[in-house]
């Protein structure tokens, strides 16, 4: 018999999207999974509704919002303290593919226990699976030079014409995919960082302690897509999201954090540049001007101070 999967969704006020969610998670091929929501204090009726329809499903409510890195932590904990093998993470508004669950249990018997799989994430919309991309591909990290690995411009269209499964220096909480043992080596996700970049934390950190990490792109997650920009710097074009001004706080203090903790100092000027750069558009092309200011400023202070909380 294939052994349970956790399957865990951490929600926050996203009742509907939780729903449609645990849908297209029984839609699975994959069947033996059992389905664990972590609801961060949600308001709009979730746990309400999900313990109605769906009594099967496990549900663990927090008293208040630990955001997406601590509710990801506490639902990982509890499902590697309930004797759990492999766990699968979705956010609340993200959809699995059917096969997706069972072609990443597949793909990750190949491997040694200690690795993390990710699948390709596309947009709720996406029609043409094999050339919408939604996660950059980077090569893996090397812990001992601080660096990613880049793939040629070759390399990136090869990779996707042919679907393969490669390594990477990170893949979203949004799909991961791991054994138990990536929990014992690597402990849980950092959840002082609340939101946004705590999946690159903790890969990044996993490099550190010798587990590789592949995306899967033939396992396929759908997720919305919101606003972005593209924005130049040195020669290379970056996408963006838009981000609310208080999100946009956590994407700036935890992407210069996290800098200072993996990479060299140039690196980490060159985030700071980056940061200022995403600033000045939030001021020149949204509204709330004031706000963002604020919390850009305050997210590039506290990145530069922030101490580390996870062991490395």
């Amino acid at each position: 018999m294939d052994p349970k999967i956790a399957v865990l969704i951490v929600s926050y006020n996203r009742k509907e999207f939780v729903l449609k969610n645990i849908v297209a998670v029984n839609r699975s091929t994959y069947k033996n999974i059992s389905i664990i929501v972590f609801d961060n204090g949600s308001t709009d009726g979730t746990l309400e509704s999900v313990s109605s329809q769906y009594p099967d499903v496990t549900l663990i409510r927090s008293k208040e919002n630990l955001g997406g890195a601590g509710g990801f932590s506490k639902a990982l904990d509890y499902a590697y303290e309930n004797n759990f093998d492999y766990m699968f993470c979705l956010d609340d508004d993200g959809a699995p593919k059917e096969d997706c669950l069972e072609i990443l249990f597949n793909e990750h018997n190949k491997h040694d226990k200690a690795t993390i799989l990710g699948p390709k994430i596309l947009p709720s919309d996406a029609k043409d699976e094999s050339s919408k991309h939604f996660w950059p591909i980077n090569g893996k990290y090397d812990s001992l030079t601080k660096k990613i690995s880049e793939f040629s411009t070759e390399e990136k269209q090869r990779l996707i014409s042919e679907e393969a499964t490669y390594e990477t220096a990170s893949v979203a909480l949004l799909g991961m995919f791991m054994h138990r043992s990536v929990i014992k080596i690597n402990g849980l996700p950092d959840k002082g960082l609340f939101i946004t970049n705590d999946d690159v934390e903790f890969c990044l950190r996993a490099w550190t302690n010798n587990i590789r990490i592949c995306l899967v792109q033939k396992a396929v997650v759908y997720h919305p897509q919101g606003k972005n920009i593209q924005l130049s710097f040195f020669n290379r074009k970056m996408d963006f999201n838009v981000l609310p001004p208080w999100k946009l706080y956590y994407y700036i203090r935890n992407s210069i954090y996290i800098t200072r903790i993996y990479f060299k100092f140039g690196q980490l000027l060159k985030t700071l540049m980056i940061s200022f750069i995403i600033i000045f558009h939030h001021l020149t092309h949204e509204k709330q001007k004031l706000s963002i200011l604020k919390n850009g400023i305050m997210g590039v202070m506290q990145g530069l101070i922030k101490k580390n909380e996870v062991k490395l």
